[in-house]
C-alpha cells in the first residue's frame, strides 16, 4: 500500500525544519552578545592547538589603559558569565604590548568550567584589563574550537553574533518557521486537490 502524500511531505518538511533551525553544536557556548571594542586575533595562545591536557600561555597585542591594576584572560559563555582561565598580569606590566602569562589550568579544565566536556563547542577568550573588582575593559580576543575528543585549536574565524546583530537570530527563526508552516500548508492543499481529482475519476 502506498503511503499518502501528505504524511510523507509533512515528515520531509519537519526533518528539513529541524536541520535548519537546530543551532550548530560547535557554537553552543558562544555568547549571544559579543562585547564591543575587542580585537579579534590580538590574543595569541601558545601552542595554537593541542590536546585537552595542554596548559597553554597567552600574549596580548594591545596594552591595557592607564589605571589597570590586573589583566587576565577570561572565557565568556552564552549567558555572558565569565571564567578566569589565566594567571594575572599585574600593574605596570599590563601597559606593555605583548604582555602575557600562563593559563591556570589545562584545556580540559577550561572546557569543563565554561561548557560541556565531550562535545564540539567554541569559546570566546578575551583579555580583561581590570581597574577594580569587577570586569574592566576587554581588548584582545580569540575564538577557540573544541572537538568532541577534547582536542582544541584557535579558530581563524570570528563569531557570527555581535552586539549590533545579536537579535537577528530570533527573527530568522520566526521567518524560517513561517516558511516551513507555509510549505506544509501548500502540501496539504495539493494533497486535498489530488484526492478530490482521484475521487471524481472513480465516480
Amino acid at each position: 500500500m502506498r503511503t499518502p502524500l501528505l504524511p510523507r511531505l509533512a515528515v520531509a518538511l519537519l526533518v528539513a525544519a529541524v536541520a535548519v533551525l537546530s543551532p550548530s553544536a560547535a557554537l553552543a557556548a558562544m555568547p549571544k552578545t559579543v562585547p564591543a571594542g575587542i580585537t579579534y586575533g590580538g590574543l595569541h595562545i601558545t601552542p595554537s592547538s593541542g590536546a585537552g591536557t595542554d596548559t597553554p600561555a597567552f600574549t596580548a597585542d594591545h596594552a591595557c589603559r592607564a589605571g589597570t591594576t590586573v589583566a587576565n584572560v577570561n572565557t565568556i559563555d552564552m549567558a555572558s558569565v565569565e571564567q578566569t582561565i589565566s594567571k594575572n598580569v599585574i600593574g605596570d606590566a599590563t601597559r606593555a604590548k605583548g604582555f602575557g602569562a600562563a593559563f591556570i589550568a589545562d584545556m580540559n579544565t577550561v572546557q569543563a568550567a565554561a561548557g560541556t566536556p565531550g562535545t564540539a563547542e567554541s569559546f570566546l577568550f578575551m583579555v580583561d584589563c581590570r581597574t577594580g573588582p569587577g570586569h574592566g575593559t576587554y581588548t584582545d580576543a580569540a575564538v577557540v574550537d573544541f572537538d568532541a575528543g577534547g582536542g582544541w585549536r584557535v579558530s581563524g574565524s570570528q563569531p557570527a553574533s555581535s552586539a549590533a546583530g545579536s537579535s537577528d537570530g530570533g527573527l530568522t527563526v520566526f521567518v524560517l518557521v513561517g516558511i516551513v508552516v507555509a510549505l506544509i500548508g501548500a502540501g496539504a492543499g495539493l494533497w486535498y486537490l489530488m484526492g478530490r481529482r482521484r475521487t471524481k475519476s472513480t465516480v
